[in-house]
């Protein structure tokens, strides 16, 4: 038996590993595409007839990589229909077809039907046939010969029964993918060219490519040259007109298609007229921050938040420069973390939420919803006081229909996105060390703080629903929870209540849909530091009603001071879609490692006293027992509470910010 390689000159092979190829890449880049988006399922606000609305963030994906997962299944179905459809001659060996009988003949059916062949076809007796020479007929013969042992001679049929062949093992073939072509002598200069290209040129320079690209990076994705500019120039005390400022002077603005036009005079003149006169800011550019590009993308991103006017050319440009505005902001964000600058990571974070919502620091945060005038917004208050407020009086506070007020085709909206307008809440925040009652220095703490959303106004339940809410909130509180409320856990919430989670934000003025992100993190408010580096989470549970208390649990982990002692924190969550923010005063307490042996000691399990059963039993048994206590000594109930220690009480824990 030998073995033998062939080429594949059907390309049957070829085209089956094509196929397998082009399946196993383009089914994960289909199921990333018609995957819905999690958040998208329900919009979060209302957008009325005539109000900007952000395009859906999926809109841009049919380009490139949609284009090349069509022509990826253009190409598997014109190679599936090839493969399909090319014949390939495997014919098995057959000794009844060679004979020409039956397969349910008998043995002697099948000697005499080879005796008559045999005579016909035997070499001494075979009349040759057109173009049919002597070798055709005596090869024809000994097959037939062959067929007829296979079904006759004990040890060929035994060869073919096993082997498929009179003859025993067969030599067997090894097809390789490949057209015979591309190894023969005559193409070796092209294949050989083709293989240079591909492996010599093009391989190290996409690999070159790859790895210059990356190191030109940092870990958030942002170029080197910009982080560098970045931290020379963040400061601490930064201002939000600084970050602004510093923020246009990323050099990824140098590669759009406006930078090459450099500054924009006109414009940039009334960016800085209204800076100085509503803010009394000047806005003047030097150094790193005065390159033609920076001032380009200063001037939009500033004419942006004033809510100036622009050519429609220049809004374009505008819209591919704010999500560019975003991506590098985080890179601001991982510097002031990396100081543990509490208030600068703060007002990064709000500054990514007033690029999404057009507005300043100071603005009312009811400015942010299309339709209400600047000077309405901040006569009318908060967006939870106007929400709150009766038809009458909303009207009244919004000027509806009033010179410089709301116009009355704008009302319905705008009354429905500020009563679904809402804020982030610190529902509760805790410390604990798994498996031990209290903290030690050094010890690895879990940070667990739980949050919600808390809309601006919603409708109280109903007499029925509130019977039947409150037997279950009693129940949990007395048996559970030593009097502290306890919130379901998101997993528990019906199908109706999870499509009433946080989704996209409320952005008119930006073009694109955005997911609602909230920072968590654990400070010190009187050193303005930060304790515990942040975690961001999406999908946060929004109240429905009073008696709902649904909230997202948040967990993070950081090593214990390592001093004992009473440390004084702040649970901070901070909205960078809105701007909300939620904070609650939480206290640690560090106990010297002496105080965890003591708690040892008491959890000891100590013999049974002698006036129970357990200490009868152990009576009998030779053990030992404690005598019966006597008089009215009672134990003292052990705090089986964590190393926390909240002085703070109810509400008062927790303060809202409204961006105001």
């Amino acid at each position: 038996m030998s073995s033998q390689y062939s080429y594949d000159e059907s390309g049957l092979l070829a085209g089956y590993f094509a196929l397998t190829f082009l399946f196993l890449v383009l089914v994960p880049l289909t199921i990333s595409l018609l995957r819905p988006s999690r958040t998208s399922s329900v919009p979060a606000y209302p957008y009325p007839r005539g109000s900007p609305r952000p395009r859906p963030a999926r809109a841009a994906l049919p380009s490139k990589k949609a284009l090349l997962v069509l022509l990826g299944w253009a190409a598997f179905a014109a190679l599936a229909y090839r493969v399909k459809n090319t014949k390939v001659d495997r014919k098995l060996y057959d000794p009844f077809e060679i004979l020409g009988i039956a397969a349910s003949a008998t043995e002697r059916e099948i000697k005499k039907h080879y005796r008559k062949l045999s005579l016909k076809f035997h070499p001494d007796k075979v009349k040759l046939a057109v173009n049919q020479t002597r070798e055709m007929a005596d090869d024809y013969f000994v097959s037939l010969t062959k067929a007829y042992k296979a079904l006759t001679d004990e040890q060929t049929r035994l060869n073919y029964e096993l082997y498929g062949h009179p003859d025993g093992k067969q030599d067997f073939s090894m097809g390789v993918a490949i057209p015979k072509w591309v190894v023969e002598s005559k193409n070796n200069i092209w294949v050989l060219g083709v293989y240079g290209l591909l492996f010599g040129a093009g391989l190290p320079y996409v690999v070159g490519k790859w790895w210059y690209s990356t190191r030109s990076l940092t870990k958030d994705r942002v170029l080197n040259s910009t982080a560098s500019t970045f931290f020379r120039n963040l400061a601490e005390n930064a201002t939000f007109f600084e970050l602004i400022e510093l923020l246009g002077a990323a050099d990824e603005f140098a590669k759009t298609a406006g930078a090459r036009k450099g500054a924009l005079p006109e414009v940039e003149k009334d960016v800085k007229a209204k800076l100085n006169e509503e803010y009394g800011h000047q806005w003047v550019p030097k150094g790193q921050l005065d390159k033609p590009h920076s001032r380009r993308a200063t001037t939009l991103l500033y004419a942006h938040i004033l809510r100036l006017p622009l050519s429609s050319d220049l809004k374009s440009e505008l819209s591919h420069l704010l999500p560019l505005a975003l991506h590098t902001s985080r890179s601001l964000l991982s510097i002031a973390l990396a100081h543990n600058w509490l208030p600068t990571s703060l007002l990064v974070s709000s500054l990514q939420a007033h690029l999404l919502q057009a507005t300043l620091p100071k603005d009312a945060a009811v400015y942010a919803v299309h339709g209400v005038p600047k000077e309405t917004a901040r006569r009318a208050g908060s967006a939870k006081r106007i929400a709150k407020m009766d038809e009458e009086e909303r009207r009244a506070a919004l000027r509806v229909g009033q010179s410089g007020g709301v116009n009355e085709e704008d009302y319905a909206g705008v009354r429905d996105v500020v009563q679904r307008m809402a804020a982030v809440e610190v529902v509760d925040a805790s410390f604990s060390v798994i498996g031990e009652k209290v903290v030690t220095p050094g010890a690895i703490v879990q940070f667990k703080t739980k949050l919600r959303l808390v809309p601006n106004r919603f409708t109280e339940p109903t007499p029925a629903a509130a019977e039947k809410a409150a037997p279950a909130i009693t129940e949990k509180v007395d048996s559970a929870t030593n009097g502290d409320v306890p919130e379901k856990p998101a997993s528990s919430s019906t199908p109706a209540e999870k499509e009433e989670r946080s989704t996209y934000a409320y952005t008119p003025y930006y073009p694109e849909d955005r997911a609602s992100t909230y920072l968590v993190l654990l400070g010190d408010a009187k050193m303005q530091k930060i304790i515990v580096q942040p975690t961001w989470t999406t999908d946060l549970p929004l109240q429905r009603h009073a008696l709902d208390t649904r909230a997202r649990e948040v967990t993070i982990q950081f090593q214990a001071p390592p001093q004992p002692g009473l440390y004084t924190f702040r649970a901070i969550a901070k909205s960078e879609t809105d701007g909300s923010e939620a904070f609650k005063e939480i206290k640690l307490r560090v106990e010297p490692p002496s105080a965890a042996g003591a708690e040892d000691e008491e959890d000891e399990i100590s013999d049974p006293e002698e006036d129970t059963l357990a200490g009868q039993m152990a009576q009998l048994r030779g053990g030992s027992v404690k005598p019966a206590k006597r008089g009215d000594d009672s134990d003292d109930s052990d705090d089986d509470t964590s190393g926390t220690d909240d002085d703070q009480q109810g509400g008062d824990d927790s303060s809202d910010s409204d961006s105001d």
